[in-house]
């Protein structure tokens, strides 16, 4: 029943994000969002084809969508409401599993009730998203000792700098220290490869940084 009822609240966080943001548009935000979700959407190339400046996680989510549904500023309005309404959801999971389920909604509704809504398609609502996902996979790993959650806490992290590149730069490498350990413990080729698959973002993120125009947009330009 309580789990019920948090799923309750994070959709009324959808509808109320919906009917704010519908109402208000920043020319900042939205507009640098909106366009690059575009370019995406009609075959550019992020740091190489136009300027990136807050990753490329969220206009790829929103180009996929805008090829589906047409490119409009409810579905970009959309994606940021439904990443809220998931962040307050793992934080309610998170709390669940550290203390019990009644905590765990009660703080999910002091979070609610601080802000039920979200209005600006800011990176800062997808990097809340992954860090409380990531968070909630090694909450598990730590409780039920079982080495593949704390993999899939690893890949939702490692997403990090590619939503915006100054994030996750201390937990990163803190993850991939305490990940040989992880793996002295539990000697085997197939963990390995499943690190390595966590480890796929960042691979990327290197595979950027071998462009010259990705260090002068992400690094210097910044």
């Amino acid at each position: 029943m309580i789990n019920y009822i948090a799923i309750i609240v994070c959709i009324l966080s959808v509808l109320f994000s919906l009917i704010e943001g519908s109402n208000y548009l920043d020319t900042h935000h939205d507009a640098i969002i909106f366009s690059n979700s575009i370019f995406i959407m009609n075959g550019l190339l992020p740091y190489k084809d136009f300027y990136v400046q807050y990753g490329i996680i969220q206009p790829t989510i929103n180009a996929a969508l805008f090829s589906i549904f047409g490119a409009r500023f409810l579905i970009q309005n959309l994606v940021v409401a439904v990443v809220y309404a998931l962040f307050l959801y793992f934080n309610f999971k998170i709390v669940k599993i550290i203390l019990n389920e009644k905590a765990a909604l009660l703080f999910l509704l002091i979070l609610f009730f601080l802000d039920p809504f979200v209005i600006l398609p800011w990176p800062n609502f997808f990097i809340g998203l992954f860090s409380c996902i990531g968070l909630y996979y090694f909450t598990k790993h730590i409780k039920y000792e079982n080495i593949n959650f704390f993999f899939i806490s690893t890949f939702f992290f490692c997403l990090l700098p590619l939503t915006r590149i100054n994030a996750g730069i201390i937990i990163i490498p803190i993850l991939l220290i305490y990940s040989s350990y992880i793996l002295y413990r539990n000697k085997s080729i197939v963990n390995l490869f499943k690190l390595i698959a966590s480890l796929t973002p960042l691979l990327l993120l290197l595979y950027l940084f071998s462009d010259e125009d990705f260090i002068k947009q992400a690094v210097i330009l910044p």
